[in-house]
């Protein structure tokens, strides 16, 4: 095997099942990365007590999806819409979000470590950012035996289903965890009335997305090539799954909008109608 599979052990298994093309390998890596991630996430939805959660935790968790949720919309942008693949650059940009979520999670459980299961995942987070570096030192100095640059087209339908998918999850997350997580918290606190904002402003965010997809459908394309596919509609559902912030910032900017419109507008068209009435009888 050689070295450069050897240091990256995913790549290096993928490389040798003969029945994957060389072009999908990068595709089904970081599958299952994204795998691995969503296991991990469902897994502690599951068997966490809603209690045990930290705010530290819950930021540490926001910090590690937006680093990905903009590898997603950013980084990967070109991929996505023209189907151009930098095989190497897409490799080590993948290694380097890679690591940077691993280092959120590194730096939290420094700073809350708790339990010999924490040293544990702490071991193993260390661990693979320090491969993640060599590869990432590796791969930038030695640039022979890569797959060639390639262009793979479309893949733009499989994104928002998958978008559709992670976003409608979460919400049915939220309304089923939610009631349990505030009967722990004062009915009139922040966190139910965040939670509230969050449902509705996540409904109003599906609802608008989905209704630009319907009018611009002609605009996404299907994706043939399978592995590309795949690797679309999984970050598809973490772009909907992270999403559920900006249902957040959705709720929150409609009622502002509604305390406007409702009654902050109303009192100030009543005043400038006064002080126009006046004026006028001031100058008759």
């Amino acid at each position: 095997m050689p070295l450069k599979n050897f240091i990256d052990l995913t790549d290096g298994v993928i490389s040798l099942i003969p029945c994957i093309a060389t072009e999908s390998r990068l595709d089904i890596n970081i599958i299952i990365g994204m795998i691995c991630r969503l296991t991990i996430f469902t897994l502690l939805i599951l068997f966490k007590d809603i209690k045990q959660y930290s705010i530290g935790e819950v930021v540490a968790w926001i910090i590690a999806g937006l680093v990905q949720h903009l590898y997603i919309l950013l980084i990967e942008w070109q991929y996505t819409k023209l189907g151009i693949c930098t095989t190497l650059r897409r490799e080590i940009q993948y290694k380097i979000m890679d690591s940077l979520q691993l280092l959120v999670g590194i730096i939290f459980l420094v700073l809350n470590l708790k339990s010999s299961l924490e040293i544990l995942v702490l071991v193993l987070f260390s661990i693979n950012f320090i491969l993640n570096l060599i590869v990432i030192i590796y791969k930038r100095k030695i640039k022979e035996g890569y797959t060639m640059d390639y262009i793979k087209k479309g893949g733009n339908y499989q994104l928002y289903f998958g978008f559709l998918f992670g976003a409608v999850g979460i919400i049915i997350v939220v309304l089923y965890y939610g009631p349990l997580f505030l009967e722990q918290v004062d009915s009139e606190s922040f966190y139910r009335f965040a939670w509230i904002l969050s449902f509705v402003g996540q409904s109003t965010v599906i609802v608008l997305s989905f209704s630009y997809f319907c009018r611009n459908c002609s605009r996404f394309s299907w994706s043939y090539d399978w592995a590309k596919g795949i690797l679309h509609f999984f970050y598809g559902i973490k772009v909907g799954i992270f999403s559920i912030i900006y249902g957040l910032i959705t709720g929150f900017v409609l009622l502002g909008w509604f305390i406007w419109g409702f009654g902050f507008k109303p009192r100030c068209d009543r005043h400038r109608k006064r002080k126009q009435e006046s004026e006028q009888i001031a100058t008759a």
